[in-house]
């Protein structure tokens, strides 16, 4: 019987997946993994890396933008329609309270941290704030924790720095070396109640249910990407995921 690994989160959605209520057709066994049980994943963005830089799986949730870039770069994955995660982000947005950002506008010419790059929420965001607010991606200066998930060279414009591995944007954020954040999470300085840490957006909600009434969008974050190979080995396995 052969084996097929699928790394996913384990959301309300992907509960049929871990009791065993998904199954493949005889002589396939699906064995589903996820971050912190039987896997040396430390989160979602490692799990993405370790697909798309190494082919660590036969299947896993994966970051759209970086599956973009993949794609681009003719990196052996193909994706099906499903979305695991699909999240608003204008609540990710955090600034410091000293950095003078009362809108989105008060942004350009200033220090943002983003985790990665290719952090979906994050290229999101970037185009929300170019297109709704008027803040172009190429008027602040970006400084990144962590490695892409692909690598890449910055574009010519792209004011864009890797930080050094002892660094973290939250931490930047807080002692005032970064005016702002844009985080696919919630950022521990909020959750501890940081006074000089806030949303740039006080009732983000709101502003959410304004950008969907506008647009009609709900932002998508992640899809389920198979490697090629095993695709072309078996045509009808994606079908059956999705």
């Amino acid at each position: 019987m052969s084996m097929i690994t699928l790394a996913i989160d384990r959301y309300d959605r992907h509960l049929p997946f871990f009791d065993g209520t998904v199954k493949l057709p005889p002589g396939l066994e699906l064995k589903v993994l996820q971050v912190g049980q039987e896997t040396t994943l430390r989160d979602g963005t490692h799990r993405h890396e370790q697909m798309l830089r190494h082919a660590a799986f036969d299947a896993a949730e994966c970051s759209l933008a970086s599956y973009v870039v993949a794609r681009a770069r003719g990196l052996p994955f193909t994706a099906i329609p499903v979305f695991p995660r699909r999240l608003f982000s204008q609540g990710q947005i955090f600034v410091n309270v000293d950095a003078g950002i009362r809108e989105p506008k008060d942004l350009i010419g200033k220090k943002v941290g983003v985790k990665t790059w290719q952090v979906t929420a994050i290229l999101w965001l970037r185009g929300i704030l170019e297109s709704e607010y008027g803040v172009p991606y190429d008027s602040i200066d970006w400084y990144a924790e962590l490695d892409e998930d692909v690598p890449f060279e910055p574009p010519p414009g792209l004011r864009y720095t890797k930080l050094p591995d002892d660094k973290s944007v939250e931490t930047m954020l807080v002692e005032g070396e970064l005016d702002a954040v844009l985080h696919p999470d919630l950022i521990k300085p909020l959750r501890d109640r940081d006074p000089r840490i806030a949303r740039l957006f006080p009732d983000f909600k709101a502003e959410e249910q304004r950008y969907y009434k506008k647009t009609g969008t709900f932002p998508i974050m992640h899809l389920v990407v198979v490697r090629r190979h095993i695709v072309e080995q078996n045509p009808w396995l994606p079908r059956s995921i999705y």
